[in-house]
């Protein structure tokens, strides 16, 4: 939780050193609090708009700042029309998160759909991450359709699918719309049960 602390105070001081780009440092905070408040959802650039009071184009270039300051990430729709809508964001430190929205609950007394979208924040950063400080070059996305089925996460190599799922308690399936159109070449249920088996097959 210190560590958390003390890198929240460090990304205000940042913030505060690109205060040139950002002439209204509460608006970028407002923006990151209702992202992580709905951390896992999709973002709506419009929606965040309507809802802060400012320009489409600002909330964008402030999510690229939080991007590139390494506060949060974005994981593109699998589609072959992506939209910029449809992006999802994450951050990279789920307690950086609790401190955000001064939450220090454990996380077996908060609701479950919270408990869901923490555990699935907290292993997508972790496969990312991973994958990164391996030297590896896959690209990630989420797949998701109108009719709501999803994938919490993709892993494409060399054009070979790896499919995740992140359920803290229980199993889940692949969608068979997903499997039969893009046929994964594997694919792992990630439960607080089995997380340590991760490793072997990222």
């Amino acid at each position: 939780m210190l560590k958390a602390i003390f890198l929240y105070k460090v990304l205000k001081k940042s913030l505060l050193f690109w205060s040139v780009i950002v002439k209204k440092p509460g608006e970028i905070f407002t923006i990151l609090k209702s992202l992580v408040y709905e951390i896992g959802s999709q973002v709506s650039y419009s929606e965040l708009s309507r809802l802060i009071g400012i320009d489409g184009a600002t909330v964008e270039r402030y999510i690229d700042l939080l991007e590139k300051n390494f506060v949060v990430f974005r994981l593109s729709p699998f589609s072959r029309n992506q939209s910029r809508e449809l992006k999802k964001a994450k951050i990279w430190d789920v307690g950086m998160r609790n401190v955000i929205i001064q939450d220090f609950s454990a996380l077996g007394v908060r609701q479950l759909e919270e408990q869901g979208k923490l555990w699935e924040n907290f292993v997508i950063s972790e496969i990312i991450k991973h994958e990164r400080h391996s030297g590896g070059r896959a690209n990630f996305y989420f797949w998701h359709t109108r009719d709501g089925s999803e994938v919490d996460l993709l892993r494409m190599v060399n054009g070979r699918i790896y499919a995740y799922e992140m359920k803290l308690y229980k199993r889940a399936k692949l969608p068979p719309s997903f499997v039969n159109a893009y046929k994964p070449v594997a694919f792992q249920n990630i439960t607080f049960e089995n997380f340590d088996e991760l490793w072997l097959v990222v």
